[in-house]
């Protein structure tokens, strides 16, 4: 009778932890996942933090995860043709092994990444840019669509960059990258903020690409321009927090840094640092360890069986996630919070990134 009891105690144990064992693997993954996922992830390029951002939010995922379920690929080009390559070649290598996710650099290339992951059995997440005609709901891989909402994003950065200046004057724009879904978006924001204010003029529009050293460039031509012209300088509207603070160097080395308002948008830490400084106005803070966190975390929870495209609410497969407008009002708080110390996130709870549904025009 002794015996048969120490037994049963010892199986009651071990039951337990087995079960709470099985518990904590439940948490990151599901019983599906038997073999290590890949996680290829597409994006224009490291050297902008916004960027960058984002891939240590999918790291971030990544080590959240029980060790060996998965692996981040991280997979960079400034050009759709050297990003549908790398496409290519990580689908053709891993397979169904692998899950992707997309930030792609041109709209036109989101048809062709949504049939090859259907055709070869990849699930997927698309960010910020796509063609119109074709949305998640087509498509069986394609999981979902996550994006902020641009427009009115320029519109908001536009409207605080007029006040800035009593909402009179002459504003150049740094538009970022050509066939750029939030370029496009981000300028009908600015185009309609224009609309509203009649005493603002906009003297010029130029491609700065994302980039720092592209911005730099421009704005210390439009300074020699407009100089020579006598045509005086009011504002800069960037696109992108890394082109305003091209911009602002410029503006340094002429010393009208603060006196020539500029904004950007993105909410990268040294955008945050030139608000708390005075030569940046605003910008709006965009989560990329949200955006790179849970964005992987949607295609990991449908290749391990845990999410199903198909019997999802179809209405959560399109939406907008969180932004925060950034003044001098708030600054201190979004350094500490989103600098000094990273956001946490439960990824178990999908629906915390969804901030407002996009509609979707396929669906009754």
């Amino acid at each position: 009778m002794q015996k048969q009891t120490k037994w049963s105690w010892t199986f009651a144990l071990a039951l337990i932890f087995f079960m709470a064992g099985t518990a904590v693997w439940a948490k990151g993954q599901s019983a599906a996942a038997s073999k290590k996922v890949y996680i290829g992830f597409s994006m224009v390029a490291m050297d902008n933090e916004a960027w960058a951002t984002m891939a240590r939010g999918a790291q971030a995922f990544v080590d959240s995860l029980p060790a060996g379920s998965a692996e981040l690929v991280i997979m960079t080009g400034r050009e759709a043709p050297v990003q549908w390559d790398n496409i290519q070649n990580f689908v053709a290598k891993y397979g169904s092994d692998g899950v992707l996710w997309v930030d792609p650099i041109t709209i036109g290339i989101t048809p062709n990444i949504a049939a090859l992951c259907e055709e070869n059995d990849v699930y997927y997440v698309n960010l910020f840019n796509k063609e119109a005609s074709i949305v998640p709901t087509d498509y069986t891989k394609w999981v979902v669509f996550m994006t902020q909402d641009d427009e009115a994003n320029g519109y908001l950065a536009a409207k605080t960059l007029f006040d800035s200046i009593g909402g009179r004057g002459n504003v150049l724009e740094l538009y970022g990258v050509q066939g750029n879904d939030a370029s496009f978006k981000r300028n009908l924001g600015l185009k309609r903020a224009l609309s509203e204010y009649p005493n603002i003029k906009l003297l010029d529009t130029q491609i700065g690409n994302f980039d720092g050293t592209t911005a730099l460039t421009v704005t210390e031509n439009w300074l020699t321009r407009f100089q020579a012209e006598g045509t005086a300088i009011d504002a800069i509207f960037a696109a992108g927090d890394t082109m305003a603070l091209g911009a602002i160097e410029a503006l340094k080395q002429k010393g009208l840094a603060g006196r020539v308002k500029v904004c950007g948008i993105d909410g990268i830490a040294a955008a945050l640092d030139a608000v708390k400084e005075g030569t940046l106005v605003s910008t709006i803070y965009y989560d990329g360890y949200l955006t790179g966190g849970y964005g992987v975390s949607y295609a990991y929870a449908a290749k391990t069986g845990r999410l199903n495209p198909q019997t999802m609410d179809q209405a959560k497969r399109m939406f907008y996630t969180k932004t925060i407008l950034v003044t001098k009002d708030n600054v201190d708080s979004m350094i500490t919070n989103y600098v000094q110390n990273r956001p946490k996130y439960d990824y178990a709870n999908l629906d915390a990134a969804v901030d407002s549904i996009i509609p979707n025009p396929k669906l009754k």
